[in-house]
């Protein structure tokens, strides 16, 4: 993730985010705005079988669900940016990195390519979810799974991976999302070639 210290942003990475996913008998949120922050907060204070882990980012993120009618991170994903049209891909997101998805897709939509975009905010949930609901919310289109973090287990739902598979980086917020490819032009230019 992009955290920002005494010294402005740094980056810190969050390989941690796979080895807690790899933990059994935990739930591992990473919401991607307050409601799905909200909706992750709920869930933790009603499960009583297993913890949960939130893992909430220090950066300000637009509010991209209007509605808070349904707790849809309950699924552990949705579509929470469906394609106009025929879906030519998906892309997977979680955190901060859901809004430069949604970035990506108008981008890609001005190219003439359709493609709808998944928030994943908890991984074990959707593993829960029945095998239709699944293949529902990926589609039968490629699948580029986005998150500023490793790229390990994404090869579960995704054919291409774009993350952070390093350590140690340290620069202003947006210098690190250009260089590590997490900015909505280099997305967008990435599903393009990949779709190819």
């Amino acid at each position: 993730s992009i955290g920002v210290g005494e010294d402005g942003p740094t980056h810190q990475p969050i390989e941690h985010l796979a080895s807690y996913r790899a933990m059994p008998n935990i739930l591992t949120f990473r919401p991607c705005d307050v409601v799905e922050t909200a909706e992750s907060w709920q869930i933790a204070l009603t499960e009583n079988k297993r913890p949960s882990l939130l893992a909430l980012s220090r950066q300000n993120l637009p509010m991209l669900r209007t509605s808070a009618k349904d707790n849809l991170t309950l699924k552990g994903a949705y579509v929470i940016s469906p394609a106009k049209n025929q879906r030519q891909a998906t892309i997977i997101a979680t955190g901060s990195e859901v809004s430069a998805a949604v970035e990506a897709q108008a981008i890609l939509q001005n190219k003439g390519i359709d493609v709808a975009v998944v928030s994943m905010p908890c991984m074990e949930l959707f593993e829960e979810q029945s095998e239709n609901y699944q293949l529902e919310v990926l589609g039968s289109a490629p699948v580029i799974s986005v998150e500023a973090g490793s790229t390990f287990g994404w090869n579960r739902y995704a054919q291409k991976t774009i993350g952070i598979d390093s350590y140690g980086a340290s620069a202003p917020g947006n210098k690190l999302f250009e260089y590590f490819g997490l900015t909505p032009e280099h997305i967008a230019n990435e599903i393009v070639e990949f779709i190819k």
